[in-house]
């Protein structure tokens, strides 16, 4: 009987299908590779927990067991181990679905297409996570398969994309120098690092959009006034007034600039006393400042005379005008001067321009708005020269702006005023 089974089954293994045959390597090759994967993970995991030192060993010897370690691991290849085990379980996958498809295949065609679809589907991505980072230095799809294939890429294009069969040292040799990265660029870091300063985007500019977002998440005085500041100064004006937006609406949790013109946006200004502190307000207010000179000259710069002024270039003028007002009224009085010091300059620098009818009529009454509210604080910072000249020009914008407003259509004065900030300049012609 045994004699007949043992016949039978080795006619039976003879005489099996081609499918059967490779449904069964399939499968058992995706075994193998899972169990494997497990069994070296467990003995990495062995291998790590040892690579700890106890913190009962004096300091000097801790340091000196560590390094032996690191050593040994380097020289084992331990982390080349380690990396393997996705590889393996993905491999392992890839087989066990390759092998379902085949015997879906073997039994019914409408089955095995319906199954083949999703399965070349997730291969084929799971491929192109290998490849992508090879060829596009941003993707993030990094993984120690992806660094083989994109080392295998730089060792290709490093010898010309030719594969010569020579190796006087051997194939092992040869496999190895092919696993390694070509310079000068040898890992992701250093791939990322090229990139960034090969980009077509200025490194500043770009260096201030990473500070910006960095800012979102960290939201500290330090970072504000130690990468900020610095990289405002690096850009031009456009730039530099985007990033004083940027950072002032993330704190502030406001749309735009803008909603700071608006004297009854009673959430906008408290966010100056009340949720932020004085570091925080002194350093917006050094950024506004640093960032209005360049703006004005942007925005006072047309390429001819006849020409009108930027009318985005005097939104960003109004803007970090009113900015540096409500940063006025939150910071103590005795820190002001500065502010009003370097404020009283950028007016008399800029006067023709002021006082140019192109130039906004908000503009004057937002510029207006702002002298009016800290007048006392103006007079107490400017010398005596700067005084006088800013004295004069403040006469002159009022009655510039006086002349505008009888200019304005009634009804549609009332449509746009402020009365607040109207109150306040009628307050500050009374006085001169």
């Amino acid at each position: 009987m045994n004699v007949s089974f043992l016949a039978d089954a080795g006619t039976s293994s003879a005489q099996a299908p081609a499918t059967t045959v490779a449904i069964n390597i399939l499968w058992f090759l995706s075994l193998v590779f899972s169990l494997a994967a497990a069994s070296i993970g467990i003995s990495a995991k062995q291998w790590l927990s040892h690579y700890v030192v106890p913190e009962t060993v004096i300091a000097i010897q801790r340091l000196r067991i560590w390094h032996l370690r690191y050593q040994r691991f380097r020289e084992w290849h331990v982390p080349q181990i380690i990396e393997a085990l996705p590889f393996l379980l993905q491999l392992s996958l890839a087989l066990f679905l390759v092998g379902v498809a085949v015997l879906l295949w073997s039994l019914h065609l409408l089955v095995g297409i319906i199954v083949t679809i999703p399965t070349g589907v997730l291969l084929l991505f799971t491929l192109g996570t290998w490849i992508t980072p090879a060829w596009v230095p941003g993707c993030p799809y990094k993984s120690p398969q992806a660094r083989w294939v994109y080392r295998l890429f730089r060792r290709l294009s490093w010898n010309d994309g030719i594969i010569h069969r020579e190796d006087t040292e051997g194939r092992l040799s040869y496999l190895s120098r092919i696993t390694q990265a070509a310079p000068p660029v040898r890992d992701w870091l250093a791939r990322e690092e090229d990139w960034i300063h090969s980009v077509s985007v200025p490194f500043a500019v770009a260096s201030t959009d990473v500070a910006v977002a960095v800012d979102r998440v960290l939201q500290k005085d330090d970072f504000l006034q130690e990468a900020i500041l610095p990289a405002v100064a690096r850009v031009d004006a456009v730039t530099a007034c985007n990033v004083v937006n940027d950072v002032v609406c993330s704190r502030a949790h406001i749309a735009s600039l803008a909603q700071l013109y608006d004297t009854s946006a009673n959430g906008a200004v408290a966010w100056f006393y009340d949720a932020v502190n004085i570091k925080t307000i002194m350093v917006l207010g050094d950024l506004a400042m640093n960032t209005l000179p360049a703006v004005s000259k942007h925005s006072y710069d047309p390429p001819a005379l006849a020409l009108a002024y930027r009318p985005n270039g005097q939104t960003r003028v109004q803007g970090l005008l009113a900015l540096l007002n409500h940063v006025l009224r939150a910071i103590p009085v005795g820190e002001r001067q500065t502010h009003c010091h370097r404020l009283a300059e950028w007016f008399v620098r800029n006067e023709i321009h002021l006082l140019d009818r192109r130039t906004f009529p908000q503009t004057h009454e937002i510029a207006l708005w702002l002298i009016s509210v800290h007048w006392m604080d103006f007079t107490h910072a400017c010398p005596h020269e700067l005084r006088a000249k800013f004295l004069d020009l403040v006469v002159e914008m009022l009655d510039s702006w006086m002349q505008g407003y009888r200019r304005v259509d009634k009804s549609a004065r009332l449509e746009a005023r402020d009365l607040a900030r109207e109150q306040k300049i009628w307050d500050l012609y009374g006085l001169m």
